[in-house]
């Protein structure tokens, strides 16, 4: 019995890669959302879309949208809230 014959695709790499850029939009976009409509700090924001922590958020937020988290600062927000 072949791999094709259990469902696996051809080359699974591929779709791993457009899980991936699945994942990665519902994340920014979740991550957009709380930073435009929330005050919720940096950190709360990371960990709710999935990140162990702040600088890797950060990273790939900038890496998303191509604008840095302080374009969403709130007054009331701290980095650590």
């Amino acid at each position: 019995m072949g791999a094709r014959s259990l469902g696996i695709p051809a080359h699974p790499a591929k779709h791993v890669g457009k899980c991936r850029k699945v994942v990665d939009r519902m994340r920014r976009s979740l991550a957009t959302e709380l930073l435009e409509n929330t005050h919720m700090g940096i950190e709360q924001v990371a960990a709710r879309v999935g990140f162990a922590d702040a600088t890797s958020f950060r990273k790939a937020f900038k890496k998303w949208t191509n604008r840095s988290l302080s374009d969403f600062s709130h007054p009331e927000r701290s980095e650590r809230s």
